[in-house]
């Protein structure tokens, strides 16, 4: 059953769900009580709109293995999905009792806190799931021999970053053998988009790749972090009097916020998100939190009260890109509202009209699912047709914030960006609230 198991996982992970079903059932007819195709099988129902029955199989599961951690795990996030917030909860809490070492509920923790507007609580889960993926003792699978593959992209950029740490004196000794062994497979790869590794140069490189190999804890500013000279009143009549909700604005953050998101971004090794178009993403959950995050986006939001209103924020991220390829494709956010500021100087910019971000004056249908919205470029395009949609190109600046109502669809510019490990385009983005409730 081992291998069938494998292929049913296989296919639920690609999303083939009918056929990961299919398969779990068959699994279940060999050993009928088996409590991890059970937990599986419950999640698969739940993710496919069928979340009672998920929730039944799954609770099924807990009641025959009361300490299976995966199975408490999964129900936290069927009630999570369910909005049962404070539920959910629990059941992650459960799990995390069970099994202190499992990374991704201690995540699932975290999430849920910000889900609940307990952003500074939040921390100890997140940061906790995250050193439990990346950190320095989890190396014992990564380490074992046979070669793998890396994304050129994401090889070449951490190279220039470890570079740039060890520059700077930040570079432990320990880790100066992989700067050698990610030269050598890039040499070895040529033009290949996909950089195939042998099995001493992998051991190598999993010592650094998906590490914290450094962090930069950036402190909040002991004084203000978001520019207290801004003219609030000005933003929130702009944001109301484009419509569907819309402004941008220069010298965002004081010189103190700026300086210390910038090393952050530099020097911290989060860039563990990999996206076929060549950029890296840093997650709240994969660690991209710090104080001085935090103050920017609880003072923005007490700034702007008309603008938020009483929403939270939800989720952070960035984005960290090539220095020449296209931008983030279509796409609109599920939140109320998106802020996305730029930290990268200007005079990294190659191109004037590069870099920047377009917004359309148009909504995605509420009735559209994330994938439809966040996905399917062709039903965007052709709804922004038909819609007769206006675009707002927004340049890029640093220290420029674009505000919008997430659900306007958007995209990034063309990246023309120098050359050089510091001049790659950074843009940090802040999601508050649910998009129903806008």
């Amino acid at each position: 059953m081992e291998d069938l198991l494998s292929e049913a996982i296989a296919h639920h992970q690609a999303f083939n769900f009918d056929t990961a079903e299919a398969l779990y059932r068959r699994c279940l007819e060999q050993q009928p009580a088996n409590p991890a195709v059970m937990n599986l099988l419950g999640t698969l129902l739940a993710q496919t709109d069928r979340a009672e029955q998920g929730e039944q199989m799954i609770r099924q599961v807990i009641e025959r293995t009361p300490g299976f951690a995966p199975a408490w795990n999964n129900l936290g996030s069927v009630l999570s999905s369910a909005g049962r917030s404070a539920e959910a909860e629990k059941a992650f809490r459960e799990a995390a009792r069970l099994e202190p070492g499992f990374p991704e509920v201690h995540s699932n923790i975290g999430m849920e806190l910000v889900k609940q507007g307990r952003v500074a609580e939040a921390a100890e889960s997140l940061q906790e799931g995250a050193w439990l993926n990346h950190g320095p003792g989890n190396l014992a699978a990564l380490l074992q021999g046979g070669p793998r593959e890396i994304g050129r992209s994401r090889l070449v950029h951490d190279l220039e970053q470890l570079d740039y740490l060890s520059g700077q004196g930040l570079l432990e000794a320990r880790f100066q053998s992989a700067l050698g062994s990610m030269r050598e497979a890039l040499a070895e790869a040529g033009d290949q988009e996909t950089v195939a590794m042998s099995s001493r140069q992998s051991q190598d490189i999993a010592r650094v790749l998906d590490r914290f190999v450094h962090f930069y804890n950036a402190p909040a500013c002991a004084g203000p972090a978001v520019n207290p000279a801004l003219d609030i009143a000005a933003i929130e009549q702009d944001y109301f009097s484009s419509g569907p909700g819309i402004v941008y604005f220069d010298d965002f953050l004081t010189e103190e916020a700026l300086l210390g998101l910038r090393r952050f971004c530099l020097e911290s090794t989060f860039w563990f998100k990999e996206y076929p178009r060549g950029y890296l993403g840093a997650m709240m959950q994969d660690g991209f939190w710090c104080p001085l995050l935090l103050q920017v986006a609880e003072e923005l939001r007490l700034a702007l009260p008309g603008v938020f209103k009483a929403h939270t924020l939800r989720e952070w991220w960035a984005f960290k890109y090539d220095s020449r390829l296209d931008g983030i494709p279509l796409h609109a956010d599920h939140a109320a509202v998106n802020v996305n500021f730029w930290i990268t100087p200007d005079d990294a910019l190659l191109e004037p009209t590069a870099g920047g971000l377009t917004v359309w004056d148009r909504e995605a249908p509420l009735d559209w699912d994330f994938a439809r919205y966040n996905q399917d470029e062709a039903a965007m395009r052709e709804f922004l047709g038909r819609e007769q949609a206006t675009a707002v190109y927004v340049p890029y600046r640093q220290n420029r914030v674009v505000m919008f109502n997430s659900d306007l669809f958007h995209k990034t510019g063309a990246i023309r960006f120098r050359d050089g490990y510091e001049n790659r385009r950074i843009n940090i983005t802040f999601l508050y609230g649910d998009r129903q409730h806008g």
